[in-house]
Protein backbone atom coordinates (compact mmCIF):
# COMPACT_ATOMS: atom_id res chain seq x y z
CA UNK A 1 0.00 0.00 0.00
CA UNK A 2 0.97 3.33 -1.04
CA UNK A 3 2.08 5.93 1.95
CA UNK A 4 -0.45 9.02 1.14
CA UNK A 5 2.57 11.06 1.38
CA UNK A 6 3.73 9.45 -2.00
CA UNK A 7 0.01 9.14 -3.67
CA UNK A 8 -0.26 12.94 -2.57
CA UNK A 9 2.91 13.52 -4.62
CA UNK A 10 2.04 11.76 -7.70
CA UNK A 11 -1.63 13.34 -7.77
CA UNK A 12 0.52 16.75 -8.01
CA UNK A 13 2.81 15.74 -10.23
CA UNK A 14 0.12 14.43 -12.93
CA UNK A 15 -1.72 17.75 -12.30
CA UNK A 16 1.72 19.52 -13.00
CA UNK A 17 1.67 17.82 -15.90
CA UNK A 18 -2.19 17.89 -16.76
CA UNK A 19 -1.85 21.78 -16.61
CA UNK A 20 1.38 21.83 -18.74
CA UNK A 21 -0.07 20.17 -21.95
CA UNK A 22 -3.66 21.59 -21.57
CA UNK A 23 -2.68 25.34 -21.04
CA UNK A 24 -4.11 27.53 -23.86
CA UNK A 25 -0.92 29.39 -23.65
CA UNK A 26 2.45 28.05 -22.66
CA UNK A 27 4.33 29.73 -20.07
CA UNK A 28 7.91 29.01 -19.33
CA UNK A 29 8.52 29.47 -15.78
CA UNK A 30 8.32 26.79 -12.51
CA UNK A 31 6.94 30.13 -10.74
CA UNK A 32 3.34 30.24 -13.00
CA UNK A 33 2.72 26.47 -13.22
CA UNK A 34 3.79 26.55 -9.18
CA UNK A 35 0.96 29.48 -8.18
CA UNK A 36 -1.45 27.53 -10.52
CA UNK A 37 -0.96 24.55 -8.83
CA UNK A 38 -1.52 26.37 -4.83
CA UNK A 39 2.76 25.35 -3.88
CA UNK A 40 6.31 27.02 -3.56
CA UNK A 41 7.93 26.52 -6.99
CA UNK A 42 10.83 24.76 -5.09
CA UNK A 43 8.13 22.04 -3.89
CA UNK A 44 6.83 21.74 -7.54
CA UNK A 45 10.31 20.87 -8.53
CA UNK A 46 10.97 18.24 -5.83
CA UNK A 47 8.00 16.56 -6.90
CA UNK A 48 8.77 16.62 -10.15
CA UNK A 49 12.31 15.13 -9.15
CA UNK A 50 10.42 12.00 -6.95
CA UNK A 51 8.22 10.97 -9.34
CA UNK A 52 10.34 11.32 -12.73
CA UNK A 53 13.68 12.32 -11.91
CA UNK A 54 13.40 15.54 -14.21
CA UNK A 55 12.90 18.57 -12.68
CA UNK A 56 9.89 21.06 -13.60
CA UNK A 57 11.82 23.36 -15.42
CA UNK A 58 12.79 20.37 -17.46
CA UNK A 59 9.06 19.36 -17.87
CA UNK A 60 8.26 22.84 -19.13
CA UNK A 61 11.53 23.00 -21.67
CA UNK A 62 10.19 19.42 -23.04
CA UNK A 63 6.54 20.59 -23.67
CA UNK A 64 7.22 24.11 -25.29
CA UNK A 65 9.97 22.35 -27.85
CA UNK A 66 7.36 19.63 -28.86
CA UNK A 67 4.77 22.48 -28.62
CA UNK A 68 7.05 24.32 -31.20
CA UNK A 69 7.92 21.19 -33.39
CA UNK A 70 3.97 20.59 -33.62
CA UNK A 71 3.32 24.33 -34.82
CA UNK A 72 6.38 24.18 -37.07
CA UNK A 73 5.61 21.45 -38.85
CA UNK A 74 2.09 21.05 -38.84
CA UNK A 75 0.22 24.49 -38.86
CA UNK A 76 0.39 27.65 -41.38
CA UNK A 77 1.10 29.90 -38.52
CA UNK A 78 3.45 32.77 -38.53
CA UNK A 79 6.51 32.30 -36.72
CA UNK A 80 5.45 35.32 -34.61
CA UNK A 81 1.70 33.22 -33.90
CA UNK A 82 3.92 30.65 -32.40
CA UNK A 83 6.53 32.72 -30.24
CA UNK A 84 2.82 34.07 -28.70
CA UNK A 85 0.86 31.15 -28.52
CA UNK A 86 4.00 28.94 -26.80
CA UNK A 87 4.28 32.41 -24.40
CA UNK A 88 7.26 34.08 -25.93
CA UNK A 89 7.70 38.30 -25.83
CA UNK A 90 8.92 38.48 -29.12
CA UNK A 91 9.88 37.09 -31.98
CA UNK A 92 13.89 37.91 -31.23
CA UNK A 93 13.81 35.25 -28.22
CA UNK A 94 11.75 32.75 -29.53
CA UNK A 95 14.29 32.65 -32.47
CA UNK A 96 16.99 31.98 -29.90
CA UNK A 97 15.35 29.33 -28.37
CA UNK A 98 14.30 27.18 -30.71
CA UNK A 99 18.00 27.95 -32.28
CA UNK A 100 19.42 26.61 -29.00
CA UNK A 101 17.03 23.72 -29.00
CA UNK A 102 16.81 22.48 -32.46
CA UNK A 103 20.04 23.62 -33.58
CA UNK A 104 18.17 25.86 -35.89
CA UNK A 105 16.02 28.88 -36.48
CA UNK A 106 12.03 28.90 -36.72
CA UNK A 107 12.10 28.98 -40.66
CA UNK A 108 14.93 26.74 -41.14
CA UNK A 109 13.35 23.80 -38.53
CA UNK A 110 10.39 24.17 -41.12
CA UNK A 111 11.18 23.69 -43.96
CA UNK A 112 13.59 20.89 -43.13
Amino acid sequence: MKKPEVSQNLTRFNQFLDLLQNSEKKHRTVEYYASQLCMSPKYLTVICKKNSKKTANEWITEYTVADIIHYLQNTNMTIKEIADKVGFPNTSFFGKYVKEHLGCTPIEYRYK
